[in-house]
């Protein structure tokens, strides 16, 4: 049997096997079976499509994406050729995760990286239609928002008082602010006058190690967000640390206009604040949250205040139908 001019073979232990196999080549080749999709397993064709694919992705997606391809993708469809994949096929392996209770955003990424990564397929006329087109993803687990009260942010500010990061979580905790937007705010972006901090960047992980700075999470993340009395005076106060600890570095520090640095002046890591945080949480005896968590504490306790839902939206760069979707609850 041939296909585009190339000829496939296969041995067969009974001539009913080998009519049957050839009846199927027959059926898939008037679907558009390509030679190269007979040929190419999806371990081949998926690796070369995360090499041109982190390109045009931030580190942190490129992560997610390689560990979801590793972990949950590779050990079950891997070994298939691109034509054997078909909608069943993928059906079957959602199935799988469900029943092996993978959670539901995970599941989710991996059929939006199979989705992608056979489109690219049908783009390179590799195959003639994406299998994963008419196979639905599971819907998004709901969440309960973990966030503190009022009382035990008090608390938790009381505790933390002569930490060196103290500033930071205050703003955290009075802005909304994302952890990367905080560690990539820099001097020029705060207009004192006017009393905004303008969110211009985001402090990333990049390859091979260390961070830089990239564009806000998404068009509505660049954004002025006012700040209170008790802010600005945080970061007046913060202003001062940092020309103490620049001119105690001397040459050891390097200059990058950071409001929250390390002691050299270099970008903190996330990873650290982040064990940092646990550690304080734990040290004040208060209820586990994430980090991430102080920016739905910040939305909660505005918005119990009476703060106009559409004024908190503006502060933390969401949409009104994300804000109200999110933390319509605590609307009194």
């Amino acid at each position: 049997m041939c296909i585009d001019r190339k000829r496939l073979s296969i041995t067969k232990k009974t001539r009913g096997e080998a009519r049957e196999w050839v009846r199927e080549m027959q059926e898939k080749i008037s679907l558009g079976m390509t030679y190269e999709a007979s040929q190419t397993r999806l371990s081949q064709f998926m690796e070369n499509w995360l090499r041109v694919k982190r390109y045009s992705i931030r580190p942190a997606t490129d992560r997610q994406y390689s560990d979801a391809v590793r972990i949950y993708i590779l050990p079950s469809l891997g070994e298939l050729k691109l034509i054997d994949i078909t909608p069943k096929t993928i059906q079957a392996f959602i199935d799988s995760l469900s029943d092996a209770h993978v959670g539901r955003r995970t599941i989710q990424i991996v059929r939006l990286i199979l989705h992608s990564c056979l489109q690219h397929a049908v783009d390179l006329a590799v195959i003639k239609y994406n299998p994963v087109e008419i196979v639905k993803a599971p819907k998004s687990d709901k969440r309960d928002l973990q966030v503190w009260n009022e009382d035990e942010v008090s608390l938790f500010l009381r505790s933390i008082e002569g930490e060196r990061n103290e500033n930071f979580y205050y703003l955290a905790l009075t802005t909304g602010m994302r952890q990367g937007e905080l560690l990539g705010l820099k001097w020029p972006d705060i207009e004192w006058k006017r009393g905004v901090i303008m969110v211009k960047r985001q402090a990333v992980r990049v390859r091979g190690g260390g961070y830089g700075f990239a564009e806000p999470k998404s068009k509505r993340g660049r954004r002025v967000v006012d700040l209170g009395i008790g802010s600005i005076e945080k970061l007046r106060t913060q202003y001062e640390l940092i020309n103490i600890g620049r001119q105690a570095m001397k040459e050891s520090w390097t200059e990058n206009e950071l409001v929250f640095p390390t002691k050299r002046g270099t970008p903190q890591e996330g990873t650290n604040i982040d064990r940092e945080f646990k550690r304080l949480v734990a040290q004040a005896g208060l209820p586990k949250i994430r980090f991430h968590d102080l920016r739905h504490t910040a939305a909660s306790i505005l918005l119990s205040r009476g703060i106009p839902p559409v004024m908190i939206a503006e502060m933390l760069g969401h949409t009104m139908g994300v804000l109200l979707s999110t933390y319509a609850h605590f609307i009194p």
